[in-house]
């Protein structure tokens, strides 16, 4: 899979995802949701978004693989401080890149795909 997001002229910029790590976590401090709360250690496969070439950490995304609803379940998606839409506005500066939800939802579709879900995703109901 060819992930990618754009950058602030519209080029892409190739990114991977992998399992994230404590310092992913513990980088979240400035993030609209600190990853090191009891509740967010508390969220399931746990997965970061980063750029190929510098490893720069861009988001965020917490899933489950539902048998019972043949799909993976989206817990929670979040990209970074530098990207993230909320945070911004407060502060009246433009997003760094675009398209990391995205990109992390084509992520998880290739989940769903893997576990034989044929690309289902459903949201995650409040618990």
């Amino acid at each position: 899979m060819n992930l990618f997001v754009l950058d602030t002229v519209g080029s892409k910029v190739p990114v991977y995802v992998s399992a994230a790590t404590p310092d992913d976590l513990r980088a979240t401090a400035r993030w609209q949701t600190q990853w090191t709360s009891k509740v967010a250690l508390e969220m399931p496969n746990k997965v970061a978004l980063r750029r190929t070439d510098t490893d720069e950490l861009l988001g965020l995304m917490a899933y489950i693989v539902d048998g019972r609803s043949l799909a993976v379940e989206i817990v929670y998606v979040e990209s970074a401080d530098h990207s993230n839409a909320n945070l911004l506005h407060a502060e009246g500066r433009t997003k760094k890149y675009i398209g990391i939800a995205k990109a992390l939802f084509a992520y998880a579709v290739s989940i769903s795909i893997k576990n034989g879900y044929d690309g289902v995703l459903v949201r995650s109901e409040e618990r």
